[in-house]
């Protein structure tokens, strides 16, 4: 209402003629201190406060860049009072708040409000809920024991929280920090890793065991900050309800195999390849997989060690319950799909075990194998070195369309979606 008040029009019925009115004028410099005077426009604030009109002096004043006193003493000066509330009686207002839910029976207070404002009348909101209140007692039971749908909101791609969960080890298991400004910049990463994911649950147990071991005082310290963010954590996830119907787990041997095998072993190597292989090879590469895993542990340090177990635990916790939409079995979707996160800490898991077993392996087949793991991954280089060119799009012209529908018909449009999912629209 007041953007349509300060750009209000004055118009000569006679020659049809539209002049903009202007809000404010500035008087010149008198020479004096202070900034110069600001007047207002008479016009202009005699239609802020007519009669009906229900705008306090605090939004006009900020409408016009002027201060509430200000604008106060300009009202003085032109015998302008902003509009006072109506002495109607509860009697009166009754009936007319009576008379307008009869017309409209879903009319709360802001329709009340507009009602009587277009009678030239001016009445405070506690009055108004007490009238509807005293009008309509049954309905205003009914909408207090309604129960309000709301829409339930899902974000199944938190993948920052991964890349967090990563740096949270590398940091738990090195060195401590040398200065204050990185034992800072570690308390604050532990702080809001802690509480925005819950890998620091399954990363706990391993901090605790590097600290039992090796009895650090910054690992203690980092244990305590993880500790009060996972208490948050436990406190969320006991009290929170899931409401998502999730399609069945269909975990089977064949699908596990390809989960590890392909997914985790074969992928890591050669980028995105295909799951799809026959049995025979899937078991090959799951047998050479755990021996590069079993030669890469016995030659890595105790802190790789730890971040195995923490990949291990992740993973399993990871097929527990994989949080993915749709109707197919989720473990299916998993065995289909490449390059997600849920691979994230296995493949890196797989890969610095192979380092390990190439520069650290006992024999020589462990370090040849390590070593051959390692030169495979450049063909995953070469292959994921480039995105895929964006399909082209027919965005202005679906747009153009779309404008020259009537209102109410709907129209699909085509989009950049991996899932092969449409966009529908309906124009208003």
């Amino acid at each position: 209402m007041l953007e349509y008040i300060i750009s209000l029009t004055i118009q000569d019925s006679e020659s049809q003629t539209v002049s903009p009115v202007n809000t404010i004028s500035i008087c010149k410099r008198s020479g004096k201190c202070g900034r110069p005077q600001k007047i207002v426009n008479e016009g202009f604030l005699s239609e802020a406060f007519r009669p009906g009109r229900n705008i306090s002096l605090s939004k006009v004043a900020e409408a016009i860049g002027i201060n509430r006193k200000t604008l106060r003493l300009q009202m003085k000066n032109y015998g302008i009072s902003p509009t006072p509330f109506s002495t109607i009686s509860d009697k009166d207002l009754d009936s007319l708040v009576k008379d307008h839910k009869i017309k409209y029976p879903n009319a709360g207070i802001r329709y009340i409000r507009g009602f009587l404002s277009t009678k030239n009348l001016r009445v405070q909101r506690h009055r108004i809920i007490s009238s509807l209140g005293r009008v309509d007692t049954v309905a205003k039971v009914a909408r207090r024991d309604r129960e309000i749908k709301r829409r339930d909101y899902y974000s199944p791609r938190p993948n920052a929280m991964w890349h967090l969960a990563v740096l949270q080890a590398l940091l738990a298991f090195s060195v401590s920090p040398f200065g204050w400004r990185g034992r800072v910049a570690d308390i604050i990463l532990f702080a809001v890793g802690s509480v925005s994911g819950p890998f620091s649950i399954l990363l706990l147990p391993a901090v605790a065991t590097y600290y039992w071991i090796r009895r650090l005082p910054w690992t203690l310290t980092i244990l305590s900050i993880m500790s009060l963010g996972i208490s948050v954590q436990i406190f969320s996830l006991v009290h929170s309800v899931r409401h998502a119907a999730l399609a069945p787990l269909g975990a089977t041997p064949v699908t596990l195999l390809r989960i590890v095998a392909g997914r985790v072993f074969f992928d890591s190597m050669i980028g995105s390849g295909d799951s799809h292989l026959n049995i025979l090879m899937l078991t090959l590469i799951a047998v050479g997989g755990f021996i590069v895993l079993a030669w890469g542990w016995r030659g890595a340090p105790f802190a790789v060690r730890l971040y195995v177990t923490f990949a291990v635990i992740a993973l399993a916790a990871s097929l527990r319950d994989p949080l993915l939409l749709g109707n197919r079995p989720r473990w299916e979707v998993l065995a289909d799909v490449a390059g997600i996160r849920y691979w994230y800490l296995p493949s890196l898991m797989f890969l610095w075990l192979a380092i390990w077993a190439t520069c650290g392996g006992r024999t020589r087949v462990a370090r040849y194998t390590g070593g051959a793991v390692l030169l495979l991954t450049l063909i995953g280089v070469v292959r994921e070195w480039s995105y895929a060119p964006w399909p082209v799009s027919r965005f202005q012209e679906d747009v153009a369309h779309f404008q020259t529908l009537k209102a109410g018909e709907h129209m699909t449009f085509s989009v950049y979606d991996p899932g092969s999912r449409k966009m529908e629209l309906i124009k208003h």
